[in-house]
C-alpha cells in the first residue's frame, strides 16, 4: 500500500502529509510509514487500545475510538489536522460499512484515500443478478465504494493486486476535485 500511495501522491516523500491510518490494527503500516518518510505524520485509529509505546515515537499519535459510535468526536480533531497539513485517509481491511465513513472523512477533509475493503457492507448500488452470479461479493463490494469515491473524486481507480499478500487484494484510490497543495 505504502509503494502505491508513493507512486499517486505527487510530492508524497518531499512534502508534508498527514496519514490518517484508520482500522490501524497493529500500527505497522503507521510505523513503516514514518519511519521512512521523513516528512510525514500520523494519525492511528483503531478501536483496541495501541500496541506499542506511542510516546516513545514522533510524528506518530494513536488514538483508541470506538467507530462508528465516537466518530463524531474526531471530526473536530481531523478540521485541526487539515489545516496543518494535507490529509491522506487509508483503511486497510476494514470491516463493514467503516469503509464508507472514512469515504465521508476523504470527502470533508482530505485529499486522497486509499482503501483495500474486506467485509462486506450495506450496498448503495443495485447489481443486477449475473453481476452477483459472475462476481463475488467482495467484488461488487469494492465497486460500490469506487462509484462512492469516484463520484467526488477528480480521479479514481479501483484494480486487483496479484502481489498483494491477502484474499482482498483489491485497491481503491481517490483523488479530490480540489485538493489542495501541501503547505
Amino acid at each position: 500500500m505504502l509503494l502505491f500511495i508513493e507512486k499517486k501522491v505527487s510530492g508524497f516523500s518531499k512534502k508534508p502529509w498527514i496519514i490518517i491510518d484508520v482500522g490501524a490494527g497493529n500500527c505497522l503500516f503507521s510505523l513503516l510509514t514514518i519511519f521512512l518518510f521523513p516528512n510525514i505524520s500520523v494519525l492511528a485509529i483503531d478501536n483496541h487500545p495501541c500496541p506499542i509505546d506511542s510516546s516513545k515515537v514522533q510524528r506518530f499519535e494513536y488514538r483508541e475510538i470506538k467507530i462508528p459510535r465516537d466518530a463524531e468526536n474526531l471530526l473536530a480533531d481531523l478540521k485541526k489536522l487539515s489545516q496543518k497539513a494535507p490529509l491522506i485517509f487509508v483503511g486497510i481491511h476494514l470491516c463493514r460499512d467503516l469503509s464508507r465513513i472514512v469515504i465521508q472523512w476523504y470527502k470533508t477533509f482530505g485529499t486522497h484515500v486509499f482503501l483495500m475493503p474486506c467485509c462486506v457492507g450495506k450496498f448503495k448500488l443495485s447489481f443486477p443478478r449475473l453481476f452477483k452470479e459472475t462476481f463475488g461479493k467482495e467484488d461488487l463490494w469494492a465497486i460500490d465504494l469506487w462509484h462512492e469515491i469516484h463520484i467526488i473524486s477528480e480521479k479514481s481507480e479501483i484494480f486487483r493486486d496479484e502481489k498483494i499478500l491477502s484474499p482482498r487484494n483489491i485497491l481503491i484510490w481517490g483523488k479530490t476535485k480540489n485538493a489542495p497543495l501541501p503547505h
